[in-house]
């Protein structure tokens, strides 16, 4: 199955993107054992974002 996981700039997560990534962490808690695992999905997927963004942006810096 193919899910296309949309998540705006701004931060707004669809309830669908939610919930696969919510069960993306359950897999992953049930393989590490780790309570934590699902939020470190969310925070790796948050960083990704925001690096992407700082990527897109042109480069502000002026060559003076």
């Amino acid at each position: 199955m193919f899910y296309p996981l949309a998540i705006d700039t701004m931060g707004t997560w669809h309830y669908q993107a939610i919930d696969l990534v919510e069960e993306i962490g359950k897999c992953t808690t049930s393989i590490t054992r780790d309570p934590k695992e699902m939020a470190y999905v969310f925070q790796q997927l948050s960083m990704t974002l925001q690096t992407g963004n700082g990527f897109s942006l042109p480069s502000t810096s002026s060559a003076s």
